[in-house]
């Protein structure tokens, strides 16, 4: 008897964590003689169509969703179902987590056992039930490097005011992650390396209190470079953000957030003798992620293992498959924690206070401590907290906030 197909749907824009965990399931697959061969196709219709004419029996095919694509209807599914395959892993963030949810309800009406695993790989760090997501590490590091760059840019040639918008559409995490700019080995030269002024959806906006710090970092460092979370506009401009399948809508909505801020700023007494420039970061912006840690290419690899073990484990139950790191004698090792595909789908993995920089933009204690081990990094946390001009107690953070 064929054992039963795996059909594994990557985001529509793989990233380079995605990529990692298509490598991990190749060698899952080959590591154990029972589990089906890997086939990459080019998309989810290709898939179907090979399943039905029996070309990937007994197969783990795995397929990019492409354009307005979806598997997710009754008639694909039984489809797929009576082709052998009952078996599906997703990898990416809230889009695919709504699909496994919808998923799960239509196995449900049909009454089919299907089984179903997410792996949370969203740089974007915005699914609640995992302490943080495949990519979020590669992004931290990538993104501070990026922004140390364009502050540098700053204080060399523009001298101005510099206004980032980060692709945040949940929760803060990327802006965040500017704030580790200050503890990268080749910034520590830069006298008060920025970004100088954080925005964060979490916290409370005032377009006064807004103008008054950008205003007081440009009078105290001859600059002032600030990044702002996507997040907080449809807090407070009322701009529609354009999904990811609205590129027609991205050029324009970037267009409108950068005069946004820029008209925002009008108002602050240095203008006459700072330049000002916004810059709307889309999140296909090559800078993102420059290159995987090496904590995220052994996360994708262990991630690709247990989504398989489970997939074939009766016992195991659907859900995606979070994460956690845990402080260990050797370093630090990663926990799997079970999250229903409801949770993950609605809730928002929002920054918590601990986390939040202190006015001047300096990075806090207990965000240092959360990226440590997903950067892999190895400098010592208490050598990183000096570099700060002052260190400050944080209150331990809590998975559930």
């Amino acid at each position: 008897m064929t054992m039963s197909g795996v059909l594994v749907i990557l985001p529509r824009f793989p990233s380079a964590a995605t990529r990692s965990v298509v490598a991990g399931l190749e060698v899952a697959s080959r590591a154990l003689p029972t589990l089906p061969a890997l086939s990459v196709v080019h998309n989810i219709s290709e898939a179907v169509e090979g399943i039905s004419k029996g070309v990937l029996e007994g197969k783990i095919a795995v397929a990019e969703r492409k354009k307005s694509e979806s598997v997710i209807d009754q008639k694909t599914v039984k489809g797929l179902w009576n082709c052998g395959f009952r078996n599906f892993i997703f990898v990416g963030g809230k889009h695919e987590a709504l699909d496994a949810l919808n998923l799960e309800e239509i196995a449900l009406e049909l009454s089919l056992n299907l089984k179903i695993q997410l792996i949370p790989d969203d740089f974007t760090n915005s699914l609640f039930g995992t302490q943080h997501c495949l990519g979020y590490g590669s992004l931290a590091y990538s993104f501070a490097v990026w922004i140390a760059g364009e502050d540098f840019d700053n204080a060399s040639f523009f001298n101005g005011i510099k206004v980032l918008v980060t692709p945040d559409r949940d929760a803060g995490w990327i802006a965040l992650a500017s704030t580790l700019s200050s503890q990268l080995q080749a910034a520590r030269s830069i006298h008060n390396i920025g970004p100088h002024v954080i925005c964060l959806p979490e916290q409370t906006f005032c377009s006064r209190e807004f103008v008054t710090r950008v205003t007081h970092a440009f009078q105290r460092y001859g600059r002032a470079t600030v990044v702002v979370a996507e997040a907080v506009m449809s807090q407070i401009s009322g701009i529609a953000l354009p999904t990811s399948d609205q590129n027609s809508s991205a050029g324009i909505a970037a267009l409108q957030l950068s005069e946004f801020w820029i008209g925002l700023l009008q108002n602050s007494p240095v203008r006459e003798n700072a330049p000002i420039r916004s810059e709307f970061i889309p999140t296909y912006h090559k800078t993102l992620i420059q290159k995987l840690s090496d904590s995220d290419r052994t996360e994708s690899y262990s991630l690709a293992a247990q989504a398989l073990q489970n997939i074939f484990t009766a016992t195991a139950s659907n859900g995606m498959i979070g994460m956690r790191s845990v402080a260990t004698n050797n370093g630090y090792k990663c926990e799997f924690i079970a999250t229903p595909f409801e949770m993950a789908a609605y809730k928002q993995h929002r920054v918590p206070a601990c986390f939040f920089p202190d006015a001047n933009g300096s990075v806090s204690n207990a965000f240092l401590k959360y990226t440590q081990p997903l950067m892999h990094c190895s400098v010592n946390l208490k050598e990183m907290q000096k570099v700060r001009d002052k260190n400050r107690a944080s209150p331990q953070w809590d998975l559930a906030q």
